[in-house]
């Protein structure tokens, strides 16, 4: 294989994952991806002295390191709303990401206690809500999910670390929670829980 072919290649690499950069519901894997499929273009505009193709990817890569750097950078308005099953935003929430509910919690409809039922809002936006039940001090999650758009830990750092008023007024000491899928042990590692095994069962703690 001669070295036009590896340059060839490298212009299929850049525009698969291009492609894939615009299937991307997370922005920030969105910004990753694209910025990573243009660098590729770039080179390979320049390899094949095509520069108008190298430099409109050049600049779709600053664009991209722009945009990362905002994300990365920006300050984040958290709030936290208690709801109760029949709220109307919730249910409204719940019907519309339903679809993906469904993959990640098949028995959905059994997991909406009366107990406690927290919306996260980051600037204003829905980013996620978590719903549990509270016995002694322990909130157990039934279901803890993130909206698609705001699935970059930020807001699972914020939920479990900062408002400790909101557990103390309720008397929570600790959060517990037993994923039915392996993908969120890096996510509840990442956030500051603690993995115990429980007759195999991987079971995520977090203290207070």
């Amino acid at each position: 294989m001669n070295s036009i072919d590896y340059v060839e290649w490298a212009g299929y690499m850049a525009s698969v994952i291009v492609a894939i950069s615009l299937t991307m519901t997370s922005m920030i894997k969105l910004r990753w991806f694209n910025m990573v499929g243009s660098l590729i273009f770039t080179i390979y505009g320049f390899l094949i002295e095509a520069y108008p193709i190298a430099l409109v990817n050049a600049f779709i890569v600053g664009v991209n390191i722009v945009f990362l750097i905002k994300i990365y950078t920006k300050k984040d308005l958290f709030t936290i709303l208690e709801v109760n099953r029949e709220d109307a935003y919730f249910r409204s929430c719940l019907d519309y990401y339903r679809e993906s509910l469904i993959e990640e919690y098949p028995d959905l409809d059994k997991k909406l206690p009366n107990e406690s039922i927290i919306l996260i809002l980051r600037d204003m936006d829905i980013a996620g809500f978590c719903i549990g039940a509270i016995q002694d001090d322990t909130l157990e999650l039934k279901l803890d999910y993130a909206t698609p758009a705001y699935r970059d830990f930020k807001t699972g750092k914020y939920l479990f670390n900062n408002p400790k008023s909101f557990y103390k007024n309720k008397g929570i000491k600790r959060v517990i929670s037993k994923p039915l899928h392996h993908h969120y042990n890096k996510y509840y590692k990442s956030i500051g829980f603690y993995e115990e095994i429980d007759q195999n069962k991987h079971i995520f703690i977090k203290e207070i």
